[in-house]
């Protein structure tokens, strides 16, 4: 997000009541955004994780009562470093909102990858399946996925969230439909300065909802698209992504029955299945990328030896140490990348083999 201290406390935060941002890497705009919060949103937690942080914060009018964060299985690896996917070390949070007596809310918020996509909303769907309890659900974040593809009905029919912009309410005549999916596109729209290059308007943020076995019922009032001008003053966007605005009524349901859930066993097996073919060809397309071939082992030892013979050379051509020792370094980085880039990438692997391994215990074994 760009913003000055102005901008951001009158148009972003003014009068709501509860608020998940994603991208906040710095610690420092984390305690300016609770200092200028602090009247209208004095509860707030930040998510710390990996070396760089998860970027997941959430601030609160009401009282944050409880906290967890789960990292996500596979979660970048070595050639993701310049995007700061495996600094980053992303997963989904959760804080319990205490709105009144025996009132909860269970506020979720997740920033997944897309090469990781199906894993890392399966390990959410798992997440939000065992902390949720009888509270409300609110789950939010940018999923990088779009509403027709398979990932997201982990969310959507296994989990029951309801989508608040469900493309059914959306207005057909919106300036920036998206071309992929029907509704609010959320990201690449074409009035945004930061939108890529050759890229389409999609929508791949999410604000969803449950009332599932909860003592109160949670429905949705009005919804829209906000933060979608240019920051005043300046000639560039607040971020590359625009922000979603729901209002929801909450009420005690009093003597009417708790909703239960409608989707069966069967039409879970259906994701699942769909999942378990995405994850394979994913997992798949990964080791051809970083194992292209049997002769890998051959390369590996190759490199060896010419860094051994190389390095043997250097010592005998410069008389500086340091020198020496800069060029060794240097050389031994360069010409041992595939192995290093091999070994984290087995490591990616072995990630996804462990969620492909829950997801098949799902398919067998879990019926709820």
């Amino acid at each position: 997000c760009f913003f000055t201290k102005t901008c951001f406390a009158g148009r972003i935060l003014d009068g709501y009541y509860l608020n998940r941002i994603f991208m906040i890497w710095s610690k420092e705009d984390y305690e300016m955004m609770r200092e200028i919060l602090d009247d209208q949103l004095p509860y707030s937690h930040m998510f710390y994780s990996g070396v760089i942080g998860s970027g997941l914060c959430i601030f609160s009018r009401y009282r944050i009562v409880g906290s967890y964060f789960h990292q996500f299985t596979a979660s970048g690896g070595v050639f993701d470093i310049f995007t700061g996917e495996l600094l980053a070390a992303k997963g989904i949070g959760t804080c319990r909102l205490e709105l009144q007596d025996n009132c909860y809310v269970s506020v979720y918020n997740a920033h997944t990858n897309p090469v990781y996509r199906e894993s890392q909303l399966f390990e959410c769907m798992q997440f939000i399946q065992h902390t949720r309890g009888c509270d409300l659900v609110l789950m939010c974040g940018d999923l990088n996925t779009w509403p027709s593809q398979s990932a997201l009905k982990l969310l959507t029919t296994c989990l029951e969230l309801q989508d608040a912009f469900h493309h059914e309410d959306c207005n057909a005549n919106h300036t920036n439909l998206c071309s992929i999916c029907q509704g609010f596109c959320t990201c690449n729209r074409e009035d945004n300065v930061f939108k890529e290059t050759r890229s389409v308007p999609e929508r791949i943020d999410y604000l969803m909802y449950s009332d599932l076995g909860s003592t109160w019922s949670i429905s949705k009032k009005e919804f829209c698209v906000t933060m979608e001008g240019m920051v005043p003053g300046k000639v560039y966007n607040y971020s590359d992504h625009v922000g979603l605005k729901v209002i929801f009524t909450i009420q005690n349901r009093a003597n009417t029955p708790i909703k239960e859930a409608s989707v069966s066993p069967e039409q879970k097996q259906v994701v699942f299945r769909e999942i378990k073919c995405c994850l394979t060809e994913r997992t798949k397309q990964l080791r051809d990328l970083y194992f292209p071939h049997s002769s890998l082992v051959y390369r590996w030892i190759l490199h060896f030896i010419l860094i051994c013979a190389v390095s043997l050379a250097l010592l005998n051509y410069f008389d500086s140490l340091i020198v020496q020792v800069f060029m060794l370094v240097l050389l031994w980085v360069w010409l041992s990348r595939d192995i290093i880039g091999s070994m984290v990438a087995f490591g990616q692997l072995s990630a996804q083999q462990n969620v492909l391994a829950d997801l098949y215990y799902y398919m067998q074994h879990r019926t709820d």
